[in-house]
């Protein structure tokens, strides 16, 4: 098939000029016919016809009177030609012969030359004869609703299939609805003008006008059998249905030829062949076919639906009555209209998708309506039939609707429909279960995960590539994005029911409401797992900071201990002074290690800002006194949070570390430092400007070194990094120890061990 290569908007366009040129031209024949100024209806019994209404300043203004009977018009030879209920019939196929047929079309010419006069005369049933001089064009505004009613139909029908031929222009489904469309455009401005005409129509365009009428009708019937061989799944190669196509034009031209053994015969046989031979046995072989595929099931049923329902609605309330000998329900052009409109746009929903995953939905509530509404009317017109009474009837059919009808639908509804089993309550169970068998978040979003699974039966279940905030259905249905409960990517629930059908709104509406309740819960055990956290982390500080405590004045006081026990031996003054001094020195040490222990318990003292302060007095004190130059630089930011003791004091510790191996091993001059707390990291950077790591220790590495392995296992355990390297500085190359800690720090493994002070 030829591709398209037309933007939308163009097709649109070009759509919409044809469907409002149709209109255009139809209202232009209905204006060019000579008006009379009347209204007629069919006589109930008798000869003659009915004028059922004189329009105000029209042509039999004053001259006629509604409900006047008039039983024939004038010729031009003075010829009286008889009008009668045939003569207004808008169903001219149940004419009984070619005969009739082929008269009713003469008559009418006769009679469209009678009006064609500057006088026409009609005849009364009483006689008299009444001159009315007629308009030579028919008021736009006289035009009956049947005429709008057809009108429209046939710009709406080919906006329809121009509508969804425009965003799939290559598509062979879109196109087969384009043909069944273009089938009512060229049918339905023949409808309207022949159910809106006055009392005749134009004679020189009859048998053109009826011949598209009917080629319209069978082009239609051709357009659903070749949209349900390629759509949704193709039946075979689009090629094979010229042949089809033939059947249908031969068909056509049996009806203008008039080779049918009737009028009524042809369109009968052609649409029971239609829906016997090809729909019923097309739908049967698409509905195999779309057993795997939901989607594809989907859009079957609404085309099956937009077809049946409204041809069912036709038959009982129009061919079914006529049948019982009742009037029929339906009988104008405008509720015709609308149910032809109905199918085409049912139609175009199934082959344009839209929606999809309502469709399916929609399908089984409009099925339910249709089947009730056919069950009540066919209870009232059996009634009816059995020469019951009106009153009669009507309380028989409400009685056993109310009383027996209406719980049955209530108790199918509950059983069949897919949407009256998705219910926040009916699998609030399920949930509760859930929620409280977790011990955790961890937990809790695996039994959600495993809630998803027995509600919807997904044939699998994925994680998306980013979080999501609220449910949403994609892929025509075959997805359903869900929440996780916290920040992991959103989880993809792909084909419910194992395959056998699409997520829905309802689907969609049932997930939001237990993610609510879910989340609720999911809020609260991440409070509890939280404080839980706290609480471990507090622990583990503690043990820490007693690990600390232990290692640093147990050392400390051990020291202490064997060196007096070694001055209690030493025999001579000056050995028993180098112990004692040692002793004092241990014991400054320790009382140095408490006050950085204390001070790390101080809470009310946990401000950046006076750590900064702290880091630098205790800086000058430890550097000036050795003759070397101490400044230092800090920038302390407002978010930053506040320091935990743990943090203070391993800061300390890390700091003291540093400015100690420059006093012992750099021959620096001068010692800079820089202290940078943002709100995400901190940066402290200690550096001098003597010389770099001793070749032992930058040989063997901080490993080996127990006091830059002191450092760097401080570092760790809050969640930092400690780099030694040389300093930024051009005249000297000196040794910087960077620290880099996340702000907040993290509290350390189990497993961590507390480094133990070095001086």
């Amino acid at each position: 098939m030829f591709a398209i290569h037309l933007a939308p908007a163009r097709i649109l366009v070009m759509g919409a000029i044809v469907a409002v040129t149709v209109v255009l031209l139809d209202i232009r024949l209905a204006w060019s016919m000579p008006w009379l100024g009347l209204a007629f209806d069919a006589p109930r019994s008798g000869e003659g016809i009915v004028v059922a209404r004189v329009f105000a300043g029209g042509p039999a203004h004053g001259t006629l009177e509604p409900g006047a009977v008039v039983t024939a018009i004038e010729a031009a030879d003075g010829t009286l030609l008889p009008l009668n209920a045939v003569t207004l019939s808008r169903a001219t196929y149940s004419l009984p012969t070619y005969a009739a047929f082929n008269r009713f079309f003469e008559d009418h010419r006769a009679i469209w030359g009678a009006i064609n006069q500057q006088e026409v005369v009609l005849v009364r049933a009483d006689g008299v004869r009444v001159a009315v001089h007629p308009f030579a064009h028919r008021p736009v505004t006289s035009l009956p609703a049947d005429f709008w009613a057809m009108a429209l139909l046939a710009a709406v029908g080919l906006l329809i299939g121009v509508g969804v031929l425009a965003f799939k222009p290559n598509d062979p489904a879109p196109r087969m609805l384009l043909i069944a469309c273009l089938g009512m455009t060229l049918s339905a401005p023949v409808l309207a003008l022949h159910k809106g005409r006055e009392l005749t129509f134009h004679a020189d365009w009859v048998q053109f006008l009826w011949g598209m009428e009917q080629f319209g009708e069978y082009l239609a019937l051709f357009g659903l059998v070749a949209l349900l061989w390629v759509y949704p799944r193709r039946f075979r190669p689009t090629r094979y249905l010229l042949p089809v196509g033939a059947v249908f034009f031969v068909a056509w031209l049996a009806t203008h030829y008039q080779w049918w053994p009737r009028p009524g015969a042809s369109g009968p046989l052609t649409a029971s062949a239609v829906f016997f031979l090809g729909l019923i046995p097309l739908s049967a072989w698409q509905r195999r076919a779309t057993r795997a595929a939901p989607a594809d099931r989907t859009a079957l049923k609404i085309l099956l639906l937009a077809v049946l329902l409204p041809i069912g609605a036709f038959v009982l309330t129009n061919r079914a009555p006529i049948m019982l000998g009742l009037p029929p329900l339906l009988s104008s052009a405008l509720a015709e209209a609308g149910l032809v409109l109905l199918i085409y746009a049912g139609m175009a929903l199934g082959v344009a998708r839209y929606r999809l995953f309502n469709l399916d939905r929609w399908w089984f509530e409009a099925l339910v309506w249709g089947l009730g509404g056919a069950f009540v009317l066919l209870l009232d017109a059996a009634l009816l039939w059995l020469n019951a009474s009106v009153g009669l009837a009507l309380g028989a059919t409400m009685a056993v609707a109310g009383w027996l009808y209406f719980p049955l639908r209530q108790w199918l509804w509950r059983r069949l429909s897919p949407a009256a089993r998705l219910s926040v309550e009916g699998h609030l169970p399920q949930l509760i279960d859930a929620i409280f068998r977790a011990d955790s978040s961890a937990a809790l979003q695996a039994n959600w995960r495993r809630l998803l699974e027995q509600i919807y039966a997904p044939l699998s279940i994925s994680g998306g590539e980013a979080a999501v905030a609220t449910v949403a259905i994609a892929r025509e249905g075959l997805l359903l994005r869900v929440p996780s409960l916290g920040d992991a990517p959103a989880l993809e629930l792909h084909h419910a029911g194992k395959g056998q059908r699409l997520f829905t709104s309802a689907d969609a509406a049932l997930a939001s409401g237990l993610l609510a309740l879910a989340q609720q819960a999911a809020e609260a055990r991440r409070a509890q797992d939280d404080r839980a956290t706290e609480r471990q982390a507090r622990l583990r500080e503690k043990e820490l900071l007693l690990q600390d405590l232990h290692d640093g004045l147990g050392g400390m006081a051990t020291n202490i201990g064997l060196l007096a026990a070694l001055a209690q031996k030493e025999q001579g003054p000056a050995a028993i002074q180098g112990r004692l001094a040692a002793i004092g020195e241990l014991a400054d040490a320790a009382l140095s290690e408490i006050r950085d222990f204390m001070y790390s318990l101080e809470e009310s003292d946990a401000d950046w800002s006076a750590i900064a302060g702290d880091l630098r007095a205790h800086g000058r004190k430890l550097i000036e006194p050795h003759g070397l130059q101490f400044d230092m630089q800090s920038v302390v930011s407002d978010a930053a949070p506040a320091p935990d003791s743990l943090t203070r004091l391993d800061l300390a510790h890390i700091y003291k570390e540093a400015l100690t191996n420059i006093v012992k091993h750099a021959r620096a001059r001068h010692v800079s430092v820089h202290l940078d707390v943002a709100p995400r990291e901190l940066v402290l950077v200690v550096q001098d400007d003597g010389v770099w790591l001793p070749p032992r220790v930058a040989a063997e590495g901080p490993a080996k070194s127990r006091g830059l392995a002191n450092l760097h296992r401080r570092a760790e355990r809050l969640g930092g990094r400690l780099a030694i390297g040389q300093a930024e500085n051009a005249t000297a190359t000196g040794t910087a120890v960077r620290l880099h800690l996340p702000l907040p720090t993290k509290c350390p493994a189990s497993g961590d061990s507390a480094a133990s002070a070095s001086h």
